[in-house]
């Protein structure tokens, strides 16, 4: 640590609820919570200032919106922000794609759930970022769709939210919010307005300009008159 590393070591626990990581073939995330106490009293008698970087994967088959909601819960208490992060891609000779595909553990032969469509991808992985303040609306109403609304103090700290954020709600795992219907009425004939007038200056823009004349590259031919010489 002290003379291999180059201030930021980059690890892959990949996720934090043992039911997932067990079907992953990978050991307890404890086992993470241990390395990371070594790792920083090891720097902090070097009096290095090392930073570890954890890669995590969202929407890996068995993985559930609760185990990605825990898992921001978790990672917020060992202050990370997450940016190494990825979505589960199926990848040829692998058992989590035959589980994938099949929607089966290959070695029990039990049912197991993956996201598969973009609106479950989307919901998982939006858990990683919860520090946005443009996820939070959609973080809330998704922890209060799955029976979770406890974790949205332990993220939050206990402040309330007063913003307001619309989004698209095909994107998320939750329903969207519900808008004024001649709301919504006024914004269509307003983005209408708009898309025609954005239309009309595009073609007032093409009647002004003007095709220039292609030069004649035959050396018969005035380079500029476009004559013959």
């Amino acid at each position: 640590i002290t003379r291999h590393v180059s201030g930021r070591l980059k690890v892959a626990p990949e996720n934090t609820s043992d039911r997932v990581l067990r079907f992953m073939r990978k050991p307890s995330f404890a086992l993470f919570y241990e390395f990371k106490r070594l790792f920083d009293k090891i720097n902090k008698e070097a009096g290095l200032r090392q930073q570890i970087i954890p890669y995590f994967i969202s929407s890996h088959p068995g993985c559930h919106e609760e185990d990605m909601a825990e898992l921001a819960v978790i990672t917020k208490g060992l202050d990370f922000h997450l940016e190494q992060v990825q979505d589960f891609t199926p990848t040829p000779m692998t058992v989590a794609t035959t589980a994938f595909y099949s929607g089966y553990d290959p070695y029990t032969l039990e049912p197991i759930f993956c996201a598969k469509t973009p609106r479950e991808k989307l919901a998982q992985r939006m858990f990683f970022f919860w520090y946005k303040p443009e996820e939070r609306p959609a973080i809330e109403r998704e922890l209060r769709r799955i029976g979770r609304p406890d974790l949205i103090a332990k993220l939050y700290d206990g402040v309330p939210y007063h913003g307001r954020a619309r989004y698209d709600g095909k994107a998320v795992g939750s329903s969207p919010e519900r808008h004024d219907k001649h709301g919504q009425g006024r914004d269509r004939k307003q983005g209408k307005k708009q898309e025609n007038e954005w239309q009309e200056q595009g073609q007032r823009d093409n009647g002004q300009r003007q095709k220039p004349k292609r030069k004649s590259f035959n050396p018969n031919f005035h380079p500029k008159t476009n004559k013959r010489r």
